[in-house]
């Protein structure tokens, strides 16, 4: 029997007083250990319970109710002792309910699932199910943190395809680290990297790119004319835009707006400012999120864009992230020293202040450019006046052309389009 058809049988058993039925604390767990279960949603379980054979019991809706609760919990990050206290209330009070004491929890988050539950057993839409709850004010915080779960899980679990993550063989790892000072590895990263199809694939695409003929260089040629730095920069960028790129979680699917955001502004400076960066401006920019895919707060957080009043807004722009704990870059540093991409890589990612370094001045104002496009729609706020003139003084560039530069950019990202007018 399936974990979900077993809680609910279950359940049943213990509003109906079984002797049989669980104990409390038993019954509760076995709500969360069903509520971990990677496969269920709540329009999921609805489906499967309503095409169960057997019985539904007194109160088949019960099971609906107590994994809103379970999964409202784990979203918001609530204690595990006010979780068990929430799902012991529903529970009681449901089971009083049959005998004919009606005594509601106060709980915001018991009252809307159970709502929610009981209107979608009984055929009600979900959206129809979320509406009819709005004109209670008094419910208003549960329902925006129930609705926020349900809207997750339809966009972001229902929708998302189930991608399982393929590291690279070790002996790849190994064999293109040690390419530069061995060259009797050579014949094995070939081997190895035709073992890759995709990845050969993108390393023979890019050579070829780079010369005039029409037909595709083979592997060996293509990393004879890369060479090992860019050949290892290629390597990393296709893994990142393999495994980077499924979001699962709302905030980090803004991230990897911002990151894209960020690789154009950097590489439209580069080619302006004729400012040679250590790497190239896609792998800076997936090195620039990487510590944030390992963060627990990208993970909870349901929002990006923070609404700022004059006193409220950071002092300084480079504070991009709308996290309580900040990445710092470690992971992505190691990384790099890993790869043995080139050592002033380094100060680039920590953001390290330096007014007279045109590298760390132009990620710093592409950085800056990236919260202006994204966060402020292109308008600059006057108590960042300062800062991007330091950045643009050091690269010798003006502020029309930032400007220009940010409106083309935005535009074919789709972030803003600065020559639209805003509909009333």
């Amino acid at each position: 029997m399936s974990p979900l058809l077993s809680l609910h049988q279950a359940l049943q058993q213990f509003l109906a007083k079984h002797e049989q039925a669980l104990p409390l604390n038993e019954l509760i767990q076995q709500v969360l250990d069903t509520a971990n279960e990677d496969s269920l949603t709540l329009l999921a379980c609805l489906e499967i319970l309503r095409a169960s054979p057997k019985e539904q019991g007194a109160m088949p809706w019960l099971t609906l109710e107590l994994l809103l609760i379970a999964w409202s919990a784990q979203y918001r990050q609530l204690s595990k002792r006010y979780t068990l206290s929430l799902i012991s209330q529903c529970l009681v009070s449901r089971q009083r309910s049959l005998g004919g004491k009606t005594s509601r929890p106060l709980s915001q988050i018991i009252r809307v699932s159970q709502v929610l539950g009981e209107s979608l057993w009984e055929g009600e839409s979900l959206g129809r199910s979320l509406g009819k709850l709005t004109r209670y004010r008094y419910l208003a915080q549960g329902l925006e943190l129930v609705a926020q779960v349900v809207h997750y899980q339809v966009q972001f679990l229902e929708s998302a395809p189930h991608h399982k993550l393929r590291p690279l063989p070790r002996k790849l790892l190994i064999a293109i680290r040690t390419w530069p000072e061995n060259d009797e590895v050579f014949p094995k990263l070939v081997a190895a990297l035709e073992q890759q199809s995709a990845l050969s694939f993108r390393i023979r695409e890019q050579a070829t790119a780079q010369t005039d003929q029409h037909k595709l260089l083979s592997l060996k040629q293509a990393l004879l004319w890369l060479g090992p730095e860019r050949s290892r920069e290629l390597v990393l960028v296709t893994h990142f835009e393999t495994h980077l790129n499924w979001p699962y979680f709302p905030l980090r699917d803004a991230l990897l707006v911002r990151r894209a955001l960020l690789a154009s502004f950097i590489e439209g400076l580069q080619v302006s400012l004729n400012v040679e960066l250590p790497c190239h401006p896609d792998l800076l920019s997936y090195l620039w999120i990487y510590d944030c895919w390992y963060q627990s707060d990208w993970n909870t957080y349901i929002t990006w864009n923070r609404k700022y009043s004059v006193h409220q807004l950071p002092l300084q722009p480079l504070d991009w992230q709308p996290v309580r704990r900040k990445a710092r870059s470690e992971r992505a540093t190691k990384l790099a020293e890993y790869w043995r991409l080139p050592s002033t890589l380094k100060q680039i990612l920590l953001l390290n202040q330096a007014p007279d370094n045109k590298r760390v001045a132009l990620t710093e104002l592409a950085v800056i450019m990236t919260a202006l496009a994204f966060e402020h729609g292109g308008e600059l706020p006057s108590q960042w006046s300062n800062e991007i003139a330091l950045r643009m003084n050091t690269l010798g560039i003006t502020w029309r052309e930032v400007r220009e530069l940010m409106n083309y950019v935005s535009t074919t990202q789709h972030a803003y389009c600065p020559f639209e007018p805003i509909p009333l």
